[in-house]
């Protein structure tokens, strides 16, 4: 039983990696095919949303949009540093018997809060390349 998990996992791992490279040269070619736009500053969507997925706030700095991908990205960090600085174990002394308790909410906010960050960060990626590419009338 432990080897069809080990095999799932592995098989899993191969599919995502297939996908992962299929879509970094499909991104490539489409980049290759558009050399001449590339050279007006176009931004390719594909790209922005691939670098998004990889870091949070990634798509926008790609996109020129600097301000709003340093706010993603410290957004995302900032609430897992004070989700962890706010999480631990506080332990009590009742005459004989002590007691620990582990407080674990503020580390599950700050990764929900980071998830939620990097979540709109990749929605927002394509969108921002476009907005970057009609802003230089390329669409």
């Amino acid at each position: 039983m432990a080897l069809d998990r080990t095999e799932n996992k592995s098989s899993m791992l191969v599919i995502a990696t297939t996908a992962s490279i299929l879509l970094v040269g499909q991104t490539a070619r489409s980049q290759q095919n558009n050399s001449s736009m590339n050279m007006l500053g176009y931004k390719d969507p594909g790209t922005a949303t691939l670098i998004g997925v990889l870091v949070t706030g990634g798509g926008q700095f790609y996109s020129g949009e600097t301000t709003k991908g340093a706010t993603l990205l410290g957004i995302g960090l900032g609430s897992l540093v004070v989700g962890a600085a706010a999480s631990g174990t506080s332990c009590g002394t009742y005459s004989s018997y002590s007691s620990c308790s582990t407080n674990t909410a503020p580390l599950l906010l700050g990764t929900l809060a980071y998830l939620g960050t990097w979540v709109y960060g990749i929605m927002d990626a394509g969108n921002a390349a476009r907005r970057h590419n009609t802003s230089l009338g390329l669409m």
